[in-house]
């Protein structure tokens, strides 16, 4: 049910697909750079699977193909932003360039962005300001929809994914890049799973009834499960992080929290970027997370584990094997570009 794409074919592919909707091909082509990277770096969730989701979006209405991302408000060190519905990557894009431009010349700066598409993987703009010797927390919810996950000890779906990234610099060039949803998983990889006919594990899924379901179809036809909030037995932290990136994510932005009202599906993003050098030295700065590393790498291993990883390490090395085998897109999604491409007129199957 697995599909091995070439990433410079699939590159190519995607950035035409786009250009043929309307988008310039500066855009196409970062659109499509930034969903491959995704599932170069292991998180298929937030890659190519998204762009028929994005294709619908677009003949509906609800993506606006060249929307400009507007300032709403600004100060030396903050700036409130508005997406005007366009592509979530390009408006996220704006928004932490911004956002770093503002923390080189002032030591701190904060960035809310309102009204944006999916941005995709939130360590992909994080990153950018770690490059520039910046710490850099990303908080997104979903504009107040999107209820999917239930609260702790709750059943109903009352709550977004809720992502949160922290990108550091860190040893031998190498970030500290930490993206995690506040859910126990992101529905993303449900949906993967969903396609794939594949059960889920224990613990992700509590169908309608209240009780844990492994199937993940049930997320997706009524009566409708919920994804339980991060932590397991100790969910009520997962919970909490949820609804704060909410108050981060969604209240600041004026975007809105999670609520009953209707609103557009998209997301929110509030980013926060810290200069390291009123603080300390980038060289101490890195000498530390070396030292932090060596230390939490010291402890044996636990039965079924190869060795113990820090943040970033996974995506590294998925990229290192992707980047020379190809990525693996389901056989869905695979179908479903395959029938834009033929619509489109564009001479692309995989």
């Amino acid at each position: 049910m697995l599909k091995r794409v070439n990433t410079k074919k699939l590159f190519k592919a995607l950035s035409n697909l786009l250009y043929s909707y309307g988008l310039t091909k500066k855009n196409s082509n970062r659109v499509s750079s930034l969903l491959i990277n995704a599932d170069l770096s292991g998180q298929g969730s937030h890659g190519v699977t998204r762009v028929p989701i994005y294709l619908d979006k677009l003949e509906k209405g609800n993506l606006k193909v060249n929307a400009k991302t507007k300032i709403i408000s600004q100060t030396a060190t903050t700036a409130s932003l508005d997406g005007n519905w366009g592509f979530g990557q390009l408006a996220a894009d704006y928004a932490i360039k911004l956002c770093i431009k503002k923390a080189l010349k002032n030591n701190v700066s904060c960035v809310t962005l309102k009204k944006a598409n999916h941005v995709g993987r939130l360590a992909d703009f994080t990153n950018q300001a770690a490059k520039k010797n910046l710490v850099c927390i990303a908080f997104s919810n979903l504009h107040g929809t999107s209820h999917i996950v239930s609260p702790f000890g709750g059943i109903d779906r009352k709550l977004p994914t809720n992502p949160i990234a922290i990108s550091t610099p860190g040893p031998n060039k190498d970030l500290f890049e930490m993206d995690l949803s506040t859910s126990s998983i992101a529905e993303g990889k449900v949906k993967i799973n969903h396609f794939l006919k594949k059960k889920m594990q224990k613990g992700f899924l509590l169908n309608y009834f209240g009780k844990i379901t492994q199937n993940p179809k049930d997320l997706y036809f009524d009566p409708k499960a919920s994804i339980l909030p991060l932590g397991g037995l100790a969910g009520h932290k997962g919970y909490a992080l949820a609804l704060a990136v909410d108050v981060l994510g969604g209240a600041l932005s004026k975007a809105g929290c999670s609520s009953n009202k209707k609103n557009q599906h998209g997301n929110a993003v509030t980013f926060i970027a810290i200069k390291i050098r009123p603080f300390t030295s980038i060289k101490i700065f890195k000498k530390n997370l070396n030292d932090l590393y060596k230390h939490v790498k010291s402890s044996r291993l636990q039965k079924g584990f190869k060795k113990i990883l820090v943040p970033g390490e996974f995506e590294r090395e998925n990229r290192r094997i992707f980047n020379k085998k190809g990525i693996l897109l389901d056989k869905i999604t695979v179908n479903n570009l395959n029938q834009f491409f033929k619509k489109q007129k564009l001479n692309f199957s995989f």
